[in-house]
């Protein structure tokens, strides 16, 4: 899924993979998407078979009073205790909290999630239809030549183009 975002003159593109979660990677954003995922985790955690051990990790990840997340924030928040140490902490914390979130998503039975988690947590929903792959119809022209020793060029191309060799874009592979 590909959605295209035009803001301020500026476009962003954001793909959604089938399993894949957006988690934003901003330093304010990311700090309001974890406290409300977080919140929403502890309170769904039965329903969506979410680990007893992951939620420990994530709470110290996000609580510990030395180096969880909301300590870090809030030394990065102060002009006078933002250091290039904390700056690292911090975005070493906002990576390591991105991998557990992503492995605790892909933990969570599709078929438990309801419309509130996929927008909470940012997960896209998966398609159960498939559309029909499109027919390849450039017949295509290959030559294989060998320039000497082990050498061996290839030329591929659609027979009706006499431009630069390429391969058809609704192709897999050569």
């Amino acid at each position: 899924m590909k959605k295209i975002i035009i803001l301020k003159e500026q476009i962003i593109i954001l793909f959604a993979g089938v399993r894949r979660n957006v988690v934003p990677h901003a330093i304010e954003p990311f700090n309001a998407y974890i406290i409300a995922v977080y919140a929403y985790l502890q309170a769904n955690q039965t329903r969506l078979l979410v680990s007893v051990a992951n939620m420990k990790a994530l709470g110290i990840l996000i609580n510990d009073p030395d180096t969880g997340w909301i300590q870090l924030h809030t030394l990065h928040s102060s002009t006078s205790t933002r250091t290039g140490d904390v700056n690292t902490d911090l975005a070493n914390s906002e990576s390591t909290i991105t991998h557990l979130l992503e492995s605790i998503y892909l933990d969570i039975p599709r078929s438990v999630m309801i419309t509130a988690d996929y927008s909470t947590l940012h997960i896209a929903k998966l398609s159960n239809s498939k559309s029909a792959r499109a027919k390849i119809i450039n017949i295509p022209f290959a030559k294989m030549y060998s320039t000497g020793g082990a050498i061996v060029r290839w030329i591929t191309r659609p027979a009706s183009s006499a431009g630069k060799a390429h391969i058809d874009p609704l192709a897999d592979e050569l």
